[in-house]
């Protein structure tokens, strides 16, 4: 179902998790529509250690790597 780009409301949400593990934070975007939205947003994450977390993400910025968009 196409909803219309007029009534979309985009944010950025950035998120800090207390607990000291890491990633220590992350970033993501939402995307709602004015008469279809949510009230509340819940983040979950398993926490993984540092040198995971750096291979992934030179995984993801070496050349010819596909980008993900969803």
């Amino acid at each position: 179902m196409a909803l219309p780009t007029s009534n979309l409301l985009i944010l950025k949400v950035t998120v800090r998790f207390a607990d000291g593990a890491a990633p220590a934070s992350a970033s993501f975007w939402l995307v709602g529509h004015t008469s279809r939205g949510t009230r509340r947003v819940e983040v979950f994450r398993q926490p993984r250690p540092p040198d995971v977390l750096k291979k992934g993400l030179r995984a993801r910025r070496s050349p010819g790597s596909a980008r993900r968009h969803v």
